[in-house]
């Protein structure tokens, strides 16, 4: 169920940035818009990776575990990017 729910917030924060980009991505508004929430995004990546790291140095974890976590991270990268674009788009 959790796995449901992550892969929705992945699929409609993948919709909204597209649909951002396909309207206003083209302008340098836009485009500092997107770098700007890629930058932030990136500071969740890098967080997932440390995570990750030492979730493997000092636990055991089941693949079902490991297979939430990567559903997880990436629902958070894609969250915070939508929501990044989101305020600075409002912001504006």
């Amino acid at each position: 169920m959790s796995i449901i729910i992550l892969s929705l917030i992945v699929i409609i924060s993948f919709v909204y940035v597209i649909v951002f980009i396909a309207g206003q991505g083209k302008d340098e508004r836009g485009q500092a818009i997107i770098a700007f929430a890629a930058q932030c995004s990136l500071s969740i990546v890098i967080l997932g990776f440390v995570l990750q790291t030492f979730l493997f140095q000092y636990f055991d974890p089941t693949t079902a575990q490991i297979r939430i976590l990567i559903h997880a991270w990436m629902a958070a990268v894609f969250l915070s990017y939508a929501v990044m674009v989101f305020i600075l788009n409002r912001r504006s």
